[in-house]
């Protein structure tokens, strides 16, 4: 059988713009926000954001979504096997850079109160609501996904790992990658364990049109 659509009405349903509190439930400094050429950007240990936190920014964020999920892949919100392991009971997801939490909402709407997912992201951009809404949804902010620990979670805290458009947020590839490589932790005694994720590539490849190159492969064993 294959893995459950969510409704096309629940992929098209807008979300409320994202609250500018600036509260967080990490033992780390509220991130600060600046102006800068007209737009909102965060500053997290020295760094400035490259793409803005405003509302302009989680609009394009919500579309890019929709344009991977809905278009790209069909309404599949995941592309591993995952329906028989979450029948087996209560399947725990590490959504890495959750951004407006839009992929998050449509999976537990998908898979009501079979889901736990943690969401880990350096600032936050999220409806307030959204936590309150889902019980077993918790995003944590600000964690910072460029560290080789993220958050204090370990290995073992996940079944199965997400992300994807990380493109202008990540300060070392290598670091993220051999830090996904640990989550989830392999064990014969769990359910079946998956790490997925997707990046557009904006780099110049110098290709004509109609051709295309592979990206690099990461390797686990290079970590």
């Amino acid at each position: 059988m294959s893995d459950r659509k969510p409704s096309s009405a629940l992929l098209k349903a807008p979300l409320p713009a994202p609250l500018t509190t600036r509260s967080s439930p990490v033992l780390s400094p509220p991130v600060l926000r600046i102006p800068f050429h007209g737009r909102e950007h965060y500053v997290w240990r020295g760094r400035v954001s490259l793409l803005p936190v405003d509302d302009a920014e989680s609009s394009r964020l919500d579309v890019l979504h929709r344009t991977i999920y809905i278009f790209a892949l069909h309404y599949k919100l995941h592309l591993s096997p995952l329906l028989s392991a979450i029948r087996v009971g209560q399947y725990r997801i590490l959504n890495v850079a959750y951004a407006t939490a839009l992929w998050a909402t449509w999976m537990m709407e998908a898979y009501p109160d079979q889901l736990h997912i943690i969401g880990i992201d350096i600032e936050r951009v999220h409806p307030a609501w959204l936590q309150s809404r889902h019980a077993n949804l918790e995003l944590l902010f600000p964690v910072d996904y460029n560290d080789s620990v993220w958050g204090g979670l370990t290995p073992a805290s996940c079944d199965y790992l997400h992300m994807d458009n990380l493109s202008a947020s990540v300060a070392d590839w290598g670091l993220l990658l051999c830090t996904a490589f640990r989550y989830p932790a392999a064990s014969v005694l769990e359910p079946p364990r998956y790490r997925e994720g997707s990046q557009a590539d904006f780099s110049p490849s110098g290709l004509g049109i109609g051709t295309s190159s592979p990206a690099p492969a990461a390797s686990s064993s290079s970590c």
